[in-house]
């Protein structure tokens, strides 16, 4: 009975110091707000975007998606960089867009901002789904053991009353 008591006031502590990091981290670094039962619904679609615009343009912008991003797009990936830093994570990744983009012409510069777009907000839904997964598991680590300390309250209390 000390051990889960125990447990359910460490894990209740490491649940409130999630819950004050990583909304106001999320909600202050980042662009996109994601429901996370939907990210891979979201992870589908900005996949098939990215092909698509990267289908279209010219063989430098070709090469480097099939190179560099097609393989991040997918599906969500938890990048432990977002603990650290969550907006330099993007910002590395995304930097090699930078300098191809030197070497683009001006209409080709605006496909490479479409596709840089796109793989900004894909970063931005790696970035909600390693960050929000610590919350989810959080509630498996704390829930069922806090549901049984109340019912080991409950039967102590029935037992001191009965007899």
């Amino acid at each position: 009975m000390v051990v889960v008591s125990v447990w359910v006031v460490f894990s209740g502590m490491v649940g409130v110091a999630f819950q004050k990091i990583i909304p106001p981290l999320l909600t202050s670094a980042l662009t996109t707000e994601i429901r996370t039962d939907r990210l891979d619904e979201l992870v589908n679609e900005l996949r098939a975007k990215a092909e698509a615009e990267a289908a279209n343009a010219p063989a430098a912008i070709r090469d480097f998606y099939e190179r560099t991003i097609a393989a991040e797009m997918a599906k969500p990936i938890l990048r432990p960089t977002f603990f650290k830093d969550i907006t330099g994570g993007i910002q590395t990744k995304t930097r090699e867009m930078g300098y191809l983009k030197q070497f683009l012409t001006e209409p080709d510069q605006k496909k490479l901002d479409n596709l840089a777009l796109i793989y900004r907000t894909k970063l931005e839904c790696d970035a909600h789904y390693t960050l929000q997964k610590p919350l989810r598991l959080w509630l498996v680590a704390h829930l069922p053991v806090s549901m049984a300390l109340f019912a080991f309250v409950l039967i102590h209390l029935f037992i001191v009353f009965y007899y």
